[in-house]
């Protein structure tokens, strides 16, 4: 199976509530990892975007040494590489600043890996792609499967991101397979304030075929148009810190479907692998998955 993942890495200042600063890779390396723990052999993951020369070397190193990734799509910047800030108040509640970002990854830069058999989308920065290269994508008969994440805020003065709706909603959505978002983004993404029944309404006539709706400790809601799917949460330990449990829960979810899974079992795969997620601290230690991912997708 070959995963093209096109989205911005990130290097993650992680501010805890203790007052303690940490630094962690974000961004992109969240799934492009998870997608990694969960392979199998003869996967491909391919990450496409741009690093600047500050970090370059350190992370290709990194991330030729997962499992099944290949770093043929990652590309040299002059550029610094894109920093946000992540402000916690507690494990499962920040703020993030956008310190600075690359630009937008283009379609000539994905184009050499297609065709694959799923594009996982993360609005990273809502800079990563354009709209126009997404409709590409998904009208060359690409499978795109899309968090749309960072397309439900503006960034303010300072980097300040603040929870907005998105303006072109309906064509994101028309672009994509599987569209996903967390309870706070459905709240202003298509700018109605609306029961997240309804938001799933409204995206799936928009034109995804599904939509996945995550809800933090109280599980997620899957819709197909069909049928609505409430996912309970899977019981953990000691939450740590959540950041990359969307991610988390994305990869294993549409991963367990390609494999034939029905939409049940997979939601309760990607239920568990997210709530081991939520045990780490940042991307560390996030290999552990491997550890569980043969028994959630066998």
């Amino acid at each position: 199976m070959r995963t093209v993942i096109p989205c911005h890495f990130v290097l993650d200042e992680i501010h805890a509530a203790d007052g303690n600063v940490t630094w962690s890779y974000g961004g992109a390396f969240f799934p492009v990892s998870v997608f990694s723990a969960l392979s199998r052999e003869g996967d491909e993951i391919i990450p496409v975007f741009p690093v600047g020369e500050d970090m370059y070397d350190e992370l290709t190193a990194t991330l030729e040494r997962l499992p099944g990734v290949r770093t043929d799509g990652v590309y040299r910047v002059t550029r610094p590489t894109t920093r946000v800030k992540l402000f916690f108040a507690s494990a499962t509640h920040y703020n993030t600043c956008l310190v600075r970002h690359l630009p937008p990854i283009s379609y000539s830069r994905i184009a050499p890996f297609l065709p694959a058999d799923l594009v996982y989308l993360n609005a990273m920065t809502a800079a990563d792609i354009t709209l126009e290269t997404v409709e590409r994508l998904h009208g060359g008969g690409a499978r795109v499967y899309h968090d749309v994440h960072m397309l439900a805020y503006s960034v303010r003065d300072g980097g300040r991101r603040v929870l907005r709706p998105q303006p072109e909603w309906r064509r994101w959505c028309a672009a994509a397979d599987v569209i996903q978002m967390n309870e706070q983004e459905a709240s202003v993404f298509t700018g109605r304030n609306k029961s997240l029944e309804d938001v799933a309404a409204d995206v799936l006539d928009a034109g995804a075929e599904m939509v996945v709706l995550t809800r933090g400790e109280r599980g997620a809601l899957i819709a197909d148009g069909k049928s609505i799917l409430r996912v309970p949460v899977e019981p953990v330990g000691s939450v740590r810190d959540t950041t990359g449990c969307g991610d988390a829960f994305g990869a294993g979810f549409i991963l367990s479907l390609l494999r034939g899974d029905s939409r049940e079992n997979a939601a309760r795969n990607a239920s568990a692998i997210a709530a081991k997620v939520a045990t780490l601290s940042g991307s560390n230690g996030i290999e552990s998955l491997r550890r569980i991912s043969r028994g959630a997708l066998s």
